[in-house]
């Protein structure tokens, strides 16, 4: 254990025991600073709690009664520590040696920045889409009627729509996943906590409005590259659905940010996009099914699937615990 360290390291984990290892072994490899390491775990039942104990002594270990969701999870790691750094990191993810000194080294010299995120790369190396913008109308109406492929593909790049962004430039964004992120605590003690309200998905989006709103920056620093396998505890919880739970917290922080009216315009554009999308991209899947067509066809589905639960209840749709 490293009390002096300038790094808290919090990783949320639930049932991704053989992924948690591999994570902490290239944690453990960093030496270009030695972080303090936070394991959060949500009640697992794979071992992990047994593995980490053996493995990895050093790691400070804490364990949930019950599968507590992302939010409070992480935010319980980062109450155990102290230190000025706080890298929020996902139990899927591989951290190459020199990654985390980087991304200190960038806040340390951007005072005005309360959080960055590297690069997040998948499995086969080929780069993931982790800076957004928030939800908005105007995206959702260019995505309702295919208008966007007439921007200029800078304005689309600069707007970070999918398919579009460069994930090769460095710059300030409005928000990032919480996969890999590097925090300022200061900056948390005056942006506030993650709202555990979010059982999981779009709480990283909340949260870095919530900075923004604080006077603290969000970076996206491509320079540096981590390994994200990507949405393990995820999909074991919410399989086929995960896109409709992310919807679904989405659709709460467009509420409680813009209010009632807004909202139902947001749902009502993002419900013809999400038509014409799905039909036009079944279409286009059954004349050449390439494996980004069948991706984004998910991605539709799952969009439908939120939109069949909300005629189906005529509430406001829960959040996702």
């Amino acid at each position: 254990m490293n009390d002096n360290s300038s790094v808290d390291v919090v990783i949320v984990s639930w049932n991704v025991r053989e992924e948690l290892l591999a994570c902490l072994r290239s944690v453990a490899a960093e030496a270009t600073v030695h972080p303090r390491v936070f394991v959060v775990d949500n009640a697992s039942g794979d071992g992990t709690v047994e593995a980490v104990a053996e493995q990895f002594p050093q790691v400070t270990l804490l364990r949930n009664p019950a599968n507590e969701g992302f939010a409070r999870a992480a935010n319980r790691g980062i109450a155990a520590g102290n230190a000025p750094y706080v890298l929020l990191l996902n139990p899927d993810t591989v951290v190459p040696p020199g990654a985390l000194g980087a991304l200190v080294a960038e806040l340390e010299r951007r005072p005005q920045h309360g959080i960055v995120a590297p690069r997040l790369l998948g499995e086969d190396g080929s780069p993931q889409h982790s800076a957004y913008g928030f939800p908005s109308l105007r995206i959702s109406l260019l995505l309702a009627t295919g208008a966007q492929r007439l921007l200029p593909h800078g304005l689309r790049a600069g707007w970070l729509l999918e398919g579009d962004w460069h994930s090769d430039v460095e710059r300030d964004v409005p928000w990032v996943i919480g996969a890999c992120m590097l925090v300022r605590r200061a900056a948390i003690a005056a942006a506030g906590p993650l709202d555990e309200r979010f059982f999981v998905y779009a709480e990283d989006m909340e949260w870095c409005d919530r900075f923004a709103r604080a006077g603290h920056r969000i970076r996206f620093l491509p320079s540096v590259s981590v390994t994200h396998l990507g949405n393990r505890s995820g999909a074991q919880r919410f399989g086929e659905d995960r896109t409709a739970a992310w919807l679904a917290n989405s659709v709460d922080f467009v509420r409680a940010r813009h209010g009632r009216v807004w909202t139902a315009a947001y749902l009502l554009v993002n419900g013809a996009a999400t038509v014409t999308r799905y039909l036009g991209g079944a279409v286009l899947v059954r004349l050449n099914p390439t494996s980004r067509r069948r991706e984004r066809q998910r991605l539709w589905r799952g969009h439908a699937r939120y939109y069949l639960g909300l005629a189906r209840s005529r509430d406001r749709p829960a959040r996702t615990r």
